[in-house]
């Protein structure tokens, strides 16, 4: 039998878990507890209660740069507030704080920092357990590099994605 066809292939996962949650008449969403795919992560979203979430999310990232190949880690959690739901469309605004790491391959340099910003997005309900969300807005990054010490500052702005499925 071919690998696209097995139970445990990703694809029929993905597929079985859509199909199972599409939505019922009223359309009835889950939004309390969810886990997700970010572009580059994984996150972890927790409904407070319908205005109020929290999210733990881990975002990794290779590039190259002068110093050879640039490896960077985002651990954070996030806080959002949605506002009325419009059909299958919720709109929010929130704030994040994260810890990065970053390691440089070829000069063996490393660096570590924080990261504060701010966002507003949207998030779509393709069925009744799975969404697709955006947002996007400025964040402050600083970091020290750990051989010479030396501190770097800047404002960003990061946009971000998500699949995400609601357990319940």
């Amino acid at each position: 039998m071919s690998s696209w066809v097995r139970l445990t292939s990703p694809i029929f996962v993905a597929l079985a878990c859509l199909f199972q949650s599409l939505p019922l008449h009223g359309e009835s969403f889950k939004e309390n507890f969810s886990a997700g795919i970010a572009y580059e992560g994984v996150l972890i979203h927790y409904g407070l209660n319908a205005r109020w979430a929290a999210e733990l999310r881990y975002l990794r990232d290779t590039s190259n740069s002068d110093s050879g190949k640039l490896l960077t880690e985002l651990y954070s959690l996030r806080g959002y507030r949605y506002f009325q739901r419009s059909g299958r469309l919720r709109l929010y605004l929130g704030s994040e704080l994260g810890l990065i790491q970053s390691w440089a391959s070829n000069a063996g340099a490393q660096a570590s920092g924080q990261a504060l910003g701010a966002f507003a997005g949207s998030e779509y309900h393709l069925s009744q357990r799975v969404s697709l969300s955006f947002d996007m807005g400025p964040a402050i990054i600083a970091a020290t590099e750990k051989t010479t010490h030396t501190r770097d500052a800047g404002l960003d702005f990061v946009v971000n994605s998500a699949l995400s499925y609601y357990l319940f």
